[in-house]
């Protein structure tokens, strides 16, 4: 006698959950599953994005670094980091009244100041809490070490200019797909 499994209809749910993570989901339109979830994801992008600089950070040492203090204090810096631009998308969309950001309603260039803005507001504010967490003061720490502030910032570029392409490739296929349905 088979019994239906639920491990099934869970992977679907959870695939579908993390694809809407990546993808252009406003407010309005809920993404699969339980809204954790989409908190769930984003930490564990913030795990991996800790992993990658702890890396580099031990690959640019030579090794003479305890990976296990960058790690620790690379997963603080990127979790308050990833939430904080969670929140602001989640805020934002709830700012315009949860219309999604598409092309529909929006110009390139004010979808790009969004997705570029959102992201570097939120590493400044992000590293600004981490700062305040760990009881340093971040104008403080602005005014001291500014070149440090400038490689955070070109850090979050990047990130933010891979997902870019990421977002775009992904907005690119559900386009050609919308139009071969027609």
């Amino acid at each position: 006698m088979n019994t239906p499994s639920i491990a099934l209809p869970l992977r679907r749910m959870l695939w579908a959950s993390y694809r809407a993570w990546w993808g252009n989901f406003s407010v309005r339109m809920r993404p699969p599953g339980p809204m954790l979830l989409q908190w769930l994801w984003t930490g564990v992008f913030c795990v991996q994005i800790a992993l990658v600089l702890t890396g580099v950070a031990w690959a640019f040492n030579d090794g003479r670094i305890s990976a296990a203090s960058v790690l620790w204090t690379d997963l603080q810096v990127s979790l308050c980091v990833g939430y904080t631009i969670h929140t602001l998308f989640y805020a934002s969309g709830v700012a315009m009244h949860r219309q999604q950001i598409n092309p529909d309603r929006f110009a390139p260039m004010g979808r790009f100041v969004y997705y570029a803005g959102v992201p570097l507001l939120g590493t400044g504010l992000g590293v600004a809490l981490f700062l305040t967490l760990r009881g340093y003061n971040p104008l403080h720490a602005l005014l001291e070490s500014p070149r440090t502030v400038l490689s955070i910032l070109a850090i979050s570029v990047s990130i933010s200019g891979f997902l870019f392409f990421v977002w775009l490739s992904g907005e690119r296929r559900r386009l050609l797909e919308a139009a071969a349905a027609r």
